[in-house]
C-alpha cells in the first residue's frame, strides 16, 4: 500500500511539473522599451495630458506601421493583439505619466526606442474576440527636419 501511495505521489508531482513547466507554443510578447526622443515625448504629453478628448479607459498607442506618418491614438489593445500576431506586427510597451503606452511597428529599425530585458506576456489576449467599435480621438504625426509635429487632429467624444 505504501508503494502505491509513493508511486501515485511521484506520478502526481511529475505530471504537475510537466504541465506547469511547459512553454506555450508561439508566445507573443510586448518588449518593454524606453522612448529616447525627448521631442516626441513632449508632443505626446502635450496632446494627452489634461485633454478632455482622451478616453481614460482606452489604451494609448503610437503606430509606426505607415511609412510616411505615425498615428497617436487610443483604443483597445485586446482587439489588436490577435491580428498583430497574424500580421507580424511588433508590439512594444512603455509608460508615460504612469500609464501603459504601446508602440506598434512592422520593423524595428528607425524607432526612437531603447529595448530593456523585460517583456509583457500578451498571450491571454490572443483569444479575445471583441468586435465593438469605438470612435476615439487620434492625431497624425510626421517627422520634419528632425522634429515631430502634428499634421492632423481628429477629436471625437470630447467632454
Amino acid at each position: 500500500m505504501h508503494y502505491l501511495k509513493t508511486t501515485f505521489l511521484v506520478f502526481l508531482i511529475s505530471f504537475n511539473c510537466t504541465a506547469f513547466c511547459q512553454d506555450k507554443e508561439n508566445p507573443f510578447y510586448a518588449s518593454v522599451v524606453v522612448i529616447e526622443d525627448s521631442n516626441l515625448i513632449k508632443i505626446i504629453e502635450s496632446l494627452l495630458v489634461n485633454n478632455n478628448c482622451v478616453n481614460k479607459r482606452a489604451d494609448l498607442y503610437l503606430d509606426y506601421r505607415k511609412a510616411d506618418y505615425l498615428t497617436l491614438g487610443q483604443g483597445s489593445i485586446k482587439q489588436k493583439v490577435r491580428f498583430f500576431k497574424k500580421d507580424g506586427v511588433k508590439i512594444y510597451m512603455t509608460f508615460l505619466n504612469n500609464n501603459p503606452f504601446f508602440i506598434f511597428s512592422k520593423e524595428e529599425k528607425n524607432l526612437p526606442i531603447r529595448k530593456t530585458d523585460f517583456k509583457v506576456d500578451l498571450n491571454e489576449f490572443l483569444e479575445v474576440y471583441d468586435y465593438s467599435i469605438r470612435d476615439l480621438s487620434y492625431w497624425i504625426l510626421k517627422e520634419r527636419e528632425g522634429k515631430v509635429e502634428v499634421i492632423k487632429e481628429v477629436l471625437i467624444g470630447c467632454n
